[in-house]
């Protein structure tokens, strides 16, 4: 199928969409669908209605979900497909079973990936579609790729941070078969490059970005200095860090609210950190906090810290760096591409605890430094972050790869 400009149209898929954590494939969806590229959304999961704001429920009325499954159907769409073409199905169904490197709990994974892929590729038809994106190196980019081989459309994905540097499952066969690749950083480019350096000519690097004028700054602060973290309660996100850190400032005297915005595993650790010091005047847990609520923790906040043991770049961080509030941010993986040390940020040691502590020390005592900080993180975000420019290079691509060269 040729496309034209005007009638360029794919499928986005993911795991969960809309999801609480992912807001900015949203504002990716958001920006491509208002700039003319009609994207159907398919996800493999449905979010419990607990999770998604009213402005977010809107996307939820044209997603295609995998789950709950419609037995009848995904019996007839494997049926369909074996009595279709028996050969490529089965063909398809060893290829993603029999990989050398992968384990077997991989394979098992696989295998329902290979389920769901099919059952997807029946509405893929029935869409008319010829190029799936897939957002996440995992399980979604996986279906993808079946759905390619099965019905000889071309496929992508964005390269984002746990599933690319994890997981690992198939993912060199994906990064081979795939038409291109986005990466948000740099250094997912070049982790890329060192498992297949001949797909240096397919991958394109595309930050995540927010709106300046959505994420504008407020003046207005509280006596208090406060402290604001945002990020899902799990271990690798390091959260315990953060409260190890406030206990030592507390033990030097200093006064400070700090605040973390976030639901997980972790909740009931992180509890007991905060009654073992003492913390609980100190430290709040606020829970999960939907996006159009998010700005009045943003507008509070004099210090952001994100104390990640890995990360690959951090939307949040852009989101606090766009408000003008100072961001305290580890030296991992893409971080530093967008946190500059004592230039747009502060960087630390992952799980120095001490370090941390220090570095909201230098902070909560240097208002000029926070100033500094906060007008150049800004700058940053409205120079490379920029939501409305990451989905402008986005559309073209898109139209590089979809739309044949008379237009």
């Amino acid at each position: 199928m040729n496309y034209s400009k005007e009638s360029l149209s794919l499928v986005y898929i993911t795991s969960v969409f809309p999801a609480l954590s992912h807001t900015f494939i949203h504002r990716e969806v958001r920006g491509l669908r208002a700039s003319g590229v009609k994207i159907k959304s398919y996800s493999v999961h449905r979010p419990p209605a607990d999770t998604i704001s009213a402005d977010d429920s809107e996307l939820m009325d044209d997603t295609f979900y995998v789950f709950p499954l419609g037995i009848i159907r995904f019996i007839w769409s494997h049926l369909y497909y074996f009595c279709k073409a028996p050969a490529k199905y089965l063909e398809i169904l060893l290829f993603v079973l029999t990989r050398r490197e992968t384990k077997l709990g991989d394979r098992v994974r696989c295998f329902f990936h290979f389920c769901e892929a099919i059952y997807v590729a029946r509405r893929v038809e029935r869409d008319n579609i010829k190029h799936i994106h897939a957002h996440f190196a995992g399980g979604s980019a996986t279906c993808a790729m079946i759905i390619s081989k099965l019905l000889g459309i071309n496929f992508s994905f964005t390269a984002h941070g746990t599933a690319l540097l994890i997981e690992r499952v198939l993912l060199k066969e994906k990064i081979e078969s795939a038409e291109f690749i986005i990466a948000i950083s740099n250094y997912n480019k070049n982790f890329i490059l060192d498992i297949v350096p001949e797909s240096i000519h397919k991958i394109y690097v595309v930050h995540c970005g927010v709106d300046p004028a959505e994420f504008a700054p407020c003046p207005f602060k509280t006596d208090v200095i406060t402290i604001l973290s945002v990020g899902r309660l799990d271990p690798v996100k390091g959260h315990s860090i953060l409260i190890e850190a406030c206990n030592l400032l507390h033990k030097s005297g200093f006064q400070f609210h700090c605040i973390i915005i976030g639901e997980g595993p972790e909740r009931q650790r992180l509890e007991q950190l905060i009654r073992k010091y003492k913390l609980d005047d100190f430290v709040e847990l606020k829970g999960a906090v939907f996006q159009s609520e998010i700005q009045q923790y943003y507008d509070q906040a004099d210090i952001f810290v994100l104390p990640s043991i890995r990360e690959t770049m951090g939307v949040v961080l852009m989101e606090a760096m766009a408000k003008e509030t100072p961001v305290i941010a580890p030296r991992v993986m893409g971080v530093p591409e967008l946190v500059k040390h004592m230039e747009t940020g502060v960087l630390t040691s992952p799980t120095d605890v001490r370090q941390l502590a220090d570095a909201i020390a230098l902070l909560i005592n240097n208002y000029e430094l926070r100033i500094k900080l906060g007008k150049k993180g800004r700058k940053k975000v409205i120079q490379e972050f920029n939501i409305n420019d990451s989905v402008a290079s986005l559309k073209s691509i898109f139209e590089h790869y979809l739309v044949d060269s008379e237009g």
